[in-house]
């Protein structure tokens, strides 16, 4: 079996005896209950998995250990979510569209080397942005901490093969500018960075500001170039 699709279920802990997939390739979970543990096991049990998708599933943290893993899509509605990634080493394609609420964009950008496609839901960038906790001394943790240290030799080191950035239902906000801005100001491979607007925004004059301030950003890539629609 290369394809596993689980939808309005429960998983529970294996027995002792399970073997796992060997052959999987794509996994997708949809509506599942699951162990704190099921994601972060999954590289001994499917050790050629490459595609995983989760989709209004009931946990909150996740922490990925899935050193084959080029392509990964959550999906939440209600309550936000965390992501760890332990070992991502040739991740490519990441989209967190709807809940993410991790607020270490370092730690994300750095734990992914081989990231090419990225996209974000602006009620991921909008929940990244709304906790009042202070992150730990000396932890590079929003964007405009980013923007001030994007000369630091380990944040260079970021998204260095990144290609494509999308931003869905874009509200205009200072953090899509923001991403947009670290984003061009870092990625020498950048080729499209896609902006898809509200219905509200459609007709606004915010829209005009928003366009001026993000072609005012400077390019690392000189193919880069900006889609708002």
């Amino acid at each position: 079996m290369t394809v596993l699709k689980l939808q309005h279920c429960s998983v529970d802990a294996p027995p002792s005896s399970f073997v796992g997939f060997p052959k999987l390739v794509v996994l997708e979970l949809e509506h599942v209950i699951m162990p704190e543990d099921f994601l972060q096991n999954l590289q001994p049990e499917c050790p050629l998995l490459q595609e995983l998708r989760v989709l209004h599933c009931s946990r909150q943290e996740y922490i990925l250990n899935v050193p084959s893993l080029k392509l990964l899509f959550i999906k939440l509605s209600g309550s936000g979510f965390n992501i760890t990634f332990r070992h991502a080493p040739v991740l490519s394609v990441l989209s967190l569209t709807d809940g993410w609420t991790s607020k270490n964009w370092f730690a994300l950008f750095a734990s992914l080397p081989e990231l090419r496609q990225l996209t974000f839901g602006i009620r991921s960038l909008l929940l990244g942005t709304s906790s009042t906790a202070q992150p730990p001394s000396g932890v590079i943790d929003t964007l405009q901490e980013l923007l001030e240290a994007e000369d630091r030799p380990g944040v260079l080191c970021c998204l260095q093969h990144l290609e494509e950035l999308h931003i869905q239902d874009s509200q205009g906000a200072r953090v899509e500018l923001d991403l947009v801005r670290f984003v061009m100001a870092i990625a020498p491979h950048l080729r499209v960075i896609s902006i898809n607007s509200a219905v509200n925004l459609s007709s606004s004059d915010k829209v005009s500001e928003f366009l001026s301030e993000l072609v005012s950003y400077k390019r690392i890539s000189r193919d880069a170039v900006v889609k708002y629609v």
